[in-house]
C-alpha cells in the first residue's frame, strides 16, 4: 500500500483532488459569505429575484430622471435597454415615457421612486425610496420589461443564478465540509509522499530541487498577479457574467494549482533540509557575511598590531573631525545638530557602558586572584581588543598560580609523608628506651641517684614520643590528609563534658573552671574526635600557661548565623608576642622552653582541626587576658 501510495498515478490522482477540493473550498466560503451579505436566507426566491431585477433597473431610472431634471425630455426611445416606462411625478401626473406606451395596470413589473432636486449649476442629487423626500419634489418611475430587452435578457441568467443560490443556500454547508474533508485527506497524503519512491525509503530531490525555493515562489507571485491582472481586464472588457463566472473559476483552479505545487516543493526541500541551503537570499547572504569577516578579521589583525594609546588618539581624532565637519556644514540647522547628537549618543553611550561594565569584570577579576581565589575565571568570550586580551592574560596567572599552589601542595604532602615515615621509625626504638628505662627504674639494687636519673631518661623520652606524635598529627591537619566525619551534633555537649573532664586537671593547677551555655541547644557539624583534640589542646595550653588562682572561662554564644565557643584565661607571664603567630608551629607565648613543657604545636593543631570541620579559630590578647574563640556554622 506504501509503494502504490508513492506511484505517479496516486500523487497525480492526489494532487487533482487537492486543487479540485481547494476550489471547491474557497467557492463554498465565497458563497456562503454572499448569501449572508445578499439575505438570502431572511427572502423567498421570488421577493428576491424581484430586487435582482430591480436592482437591474435603478441605473437606467436614474438616467432617465436626469435627462428629464435637467433638459425637460418627455419622450424617450429607451434603445439601450428596451424597457417601457413612466416617469410620474408627486400627484402622480405622467411626467415623461417611452413611445412605447403601456397601460398602467397588472402588465407593470413595479415601480421605483427617486428623489431629485435641480441646482443652479445644473447638477442634481438622487436618493433612494428608503429615504425622505429631503432633497426636492419625490418623482415615481414606473417601468415595464418586454421580453426581447437587455435587462430581460440578463434577467435569466440572474434567475437562473438565484435559482442555484437557493438550491444551494443549504446544501453549501455539506458542499464545504466534503471538500475539507477531501482537501486534508489529500493534502495530508501528498506532503507525506513528497520526495518520497517507491523502490526504497529513501528520500530523493525532485527535477526542480536545483532551482532556489525564492526564486520559484517569486515567479509564481509574479504568475499570480499577471492572471488576476489579465482577468479583472477580460472581465471589463466583456461585460458577460456567464463569461465572468467560467473566468474566475478558471483562475481559481490555476492559483490553486500554484498553491498545491508551492506546498508539495517546500515540504519536499523542509524533509531533504535544503529549504533555507538552496534559497538564492541565502547564498547571497553568506557570501556577503563571508567578505565581511574576512575583511574584519584583516582589520582587527591590522588593528591589533597599533598600540592601544594610538588607537585611542586615532578614534578620538574620527570622532572629533566628524563632529567638527557636521557642525560646520549645518551651523544654522538645528534639526540638523540635534539629530546628529542624538544619533553620537545613541552610539557613545552604549559602549562607554560596556567598557565600563568590561573594566569592572576585569577589577573583580584582579580582586577575587588577589585575595587568592585561583579558581576564579573572567569571562572573556564577550569582550574584544585589549580588555579581552587583558582578561586572558589575568586567567593566566591565575591558571600559573594555580599550578604554582598545586606544586606547594604536593610538596606540604610529600613532607607529611616523610615526617609520618621518619615518625613511625623513631616511634620503635624510643618505644624500647622507655620501656628498659622503666625496668632499669624498678630495679632495687640501683642507687638513689641511679633511679633519678631512669626517671629523667623515661620522662623525656615520653616527651619526645608525644613530640613525635604532635608533630605527625600537626602535619597531617595543615596539609588536609586527616579523615574528618561531619556529624549534626549539640555544642553544648562539649561544653559539659570538657566541664566534667578537666575540672580536675585545672584543680591541680590551681585554676577555676567557669562554664556558661544557652538554654536552647545550638547545633553544627562536627567531628566528634577531632573536636576532642582541640578542646584537650587549648585546655592544655590554659594549664600550662594561666596565672594560679585565677579563673578559667568556657562559655557558648550565638553570634549571627555561627556558635561561638570562647575559652578565656589570665596568662601567668607577659604576653609580648602577635596573636597570629601563636597558631604558627613551634611558637610558644613565653618565648622560652625551659618553663613548661610545651614543643609550640597545641594551637596550631588546634586551628587546622577546626578548619578542616569547617570552622574558624581567632586567638586575641588584651593585656595578660588570652582568649581563643571557635566559630562553627549553626545548622537547623
Amino acid at each position: 500500500m506504501k509503494r502504490f501510495l508513492r506511484t505517479v498515478f496516486c500523487k497525480t490522482v492526489s494532487f487533482i483532488l487537492c486543487v479540485v477540493s481547494l476550489v471547491m473550498s474557497a467557492a463554498s466560503i465565497v458563497a456562503i459569505v454572499m448569501m449572508f451579505n445578499e439575505n438570502i436566507y431572511g427572502s423567498s426566491e421570488e421577493s428576491f429575484s424581484d430586487m435582482m431585477i430591480k436592482r437591474e433597473v435603478i441605473p437606467y431610472g436614474y438616467n432617465y430622471i436626469a435627462e428629464y431634471v435637467d433638459n425637460g425630455i418627455t419622450q424617450f426611445k429607451a434603445e439601450d435597454s428596451g424597457l417601457v416606462f413612466e416617469i410620474r411625478d408627486k400627484d402622480n401626473n405622467a411626467v415623461a415615457e417611452t413611445y412605447r406606451k403601456l397601460t398602467l395596470g397588472s402588465s407593470w413589473n413595479g415601480k421605483i421612486y427617486f428623489n431629485a432636486e435641480v441646482y443652479a449649476n445644473g447638477s442634481f442629487i438622487m436618493v433612494d425610496p428608503e429615504y425622505e423626500a429631503e432633497y426636492g419634489d419625490p418623482y415615481t418611475f414606473y417601468y415595464f420589461v418586454p421580453n426581447n430587452s437587455v435587462i430581460a435578457e440578463n434577467n435569466e441568467l440572474i434567475s437562473n443564478i438565484v435559482s442555484l443560490a437557493f438550491y444551494l443556500r443549504y446544501r453549501i454547508y455539506a458542499i464545504l465540509a466534503a471538500s475539507l474533508v477531501v482537501l486534508i485527506a489529500s493534502s495530508v497524503l501528498l506532503l507525506n509522499t513528497a520526495a518520497r519512491r517507491p523502490v526504497d525509503d529513501e528520500l530523493h530531490a525532485g527535477t526542480f530541487s536545483k532551482i532556489p525555493f525564492d526564486v520559484i515562489f517569486v515567479l509564481s507571485a509574479i504568475s499570480v498577479v499577471f492572471i488576476s491582472g489579465l482577468t479583472d481586464s477580460a472581465l471589463h472588457d466583456f461585460n458577460d457574467d456567464l463569461f465572468g463566472i467560467v473566468i474566475c473559476i478558471a483562475v481559481g483552479i490555476v492559483v490553486s494549482t500554484i498553491i498545491v505545487a508551492l506546498a508539495v516543493c517546500c515540504a519536499s526541500r523542509i524533509k531533504l533540509k535544503t529549504l533555507f541551503k538552496t534559497m538564492l537570499i541565502t547564498v547571497v547572504c553568506g557570501y556577503i557575511i563571508k567578505s565581511a569577516v574576512t575583511v574584519s578579521k584583516l582589520t582587527v589583525k591590522f588593528i591589533s598590531h597599533i598600540p592601544m594609546m594610538w588607537k585611542t588618539l586615532l578614534i578620538l581624532a574620527i570622532i572629533s573631525i566628524t563632529e567638527l565637519l557636521v557642525y560646520s556644514s549645518s551651523l544654522y540647522s538645528r534639526v540638523i545638530l540635534f539629530i546628529f547628537w542624538t544619533a553620537v549618543n545613541i552610539i557613545r553611550v552604549p559602549v562607554v557602558v560596556y567598557i565600563s561594565l568590561q573594566l569592572g569584570k576585569l577589577q573583580k577579576g584582579a580582586k577575587e586572584l588577589s585575595e587568592g581565589d585561583m579558581s576564579y575565571k573572567i569571562q572573556t568570550d564577550k569582550m574584544f581588543g585589549e580588555l579581552k586580551l587583558h582578561g586572558e592574560r589575568l586567567n593566566s596567572v591565575s591558571d600559573g598560580m594555580a599550578v604554582a599552589v598545586e606544586e606547594k601542595v604536593k610538596s606540604e604532602r610529600m613532607k607529611t609523608e616523610l615526617i609520618t615515615n621518619v615518625s613511625h621509625d623513631i616511634k620503635t626504638p624510643l618505644t624500647s628506651i622507655i620501656n628498659y628505662a622503666t625496668l632499669i627504674g624498678k630495679d632495687e639494687k640501683l642507687t638513689d641517684s641511679s633511679r633519678e636519673y631512669a626517671d629523667v631518661l623515661v620522662r623525656q623520652s615520653e616527651r619526645l614520643k608525644r613530640l613525635t606524635e604532635d608533630l605527625v598529627e600537626a602535619s597531617k591537619a595543615s596539609s588536609g590528609n586527616l579523615d574528618v566525619e561531619l556529624t549534626a551534633c549539640s555544642a553544648g555537649i562539649f561544653i559539659t563534658q570538657v566541664d566534667g573532664e578537666y575540672v580536675d586537671k585545672l584543680s591541680e593547677s590551681n585554676l577555676i573552671l567557669i562554664t556558661r551555655q544557652p538554654e536552647e541547644p545550638l547545633y553544627i557539624m562536627a567531628d566528634g574526635r577531632r573536636m576532642w583534640r582541640i578542646f584537650d589542646n587549648i585546655i592544655g595550653n590554659a594549664t600550662k600557661y594561666a596565672l594560679e588562682g585565677t579563673r578559667v572561662y568556657l562559655t557558648l554564644e550565638q553570634s549571627d548565623k555561627n556558635a561561638v565557643i570562647s575559652l578565656k584565661n589570665t596568662s601567668r607571664d607577659e604576653l609580648n608576642i602577635n596573636p597570629d603567630e601563636l597558631t604558627e608551629r613551634f611558637v610558644r607565648g613565653d618565648l622560652s622552653r625551659g618553663k613548661t613543657e610545651g614543643n609550640g604545636l597545641g594551637l596550631s593543631i588546634a586551628k587546622s582541626l577546626t578548619e578542616l570541620q569547617g570552622g574558624e579559630m581567632k586567638i586575641t590578647v588584651d593585656g595578660d587576658l588570652f582568649k581563643v574563640m571557635l566559630l562553627f556554622p549553626i545548622i537547623q
